[in-house]
């Protein structure tokens, strides 16, 4: 499947699903957050991922393999 990307901005968070993600992507995807500076783990499943940067901003991220899909929040300044 290609990939599509649905993006929200709202005042608070960036939001945005991700379709076509199979468990390889999610797992390169919270590798390469981290490398970014999101270090400060709340949380790290199989299907959902939270932490924070240096600043205190807040990365979600949450995982359907059935559905092939990838949904991520970050909150903004």
């Amino acid at each position: 499947l290609p990939y599509r990307l649905y993006v929200v901005r709202r005042k608070s968070c960036l939001s945005f699903v991700a379709f076509g993600i199979d468990h390889d992507g999610y797992d390169k995807y919270i590798k390469a957050c981290k490398k970014k500076g999101y270090k400060d783990i709340e949380y790290s499943y199989d299907s959902s991922f939270c932490a924070k940067d240096k600043k205190g901003r807040e990365l979600m991220i949450g995982y359907s393999d059935r559905d092939q899909r990838m949904d991520v929040s970050v909150s903004v300044d």
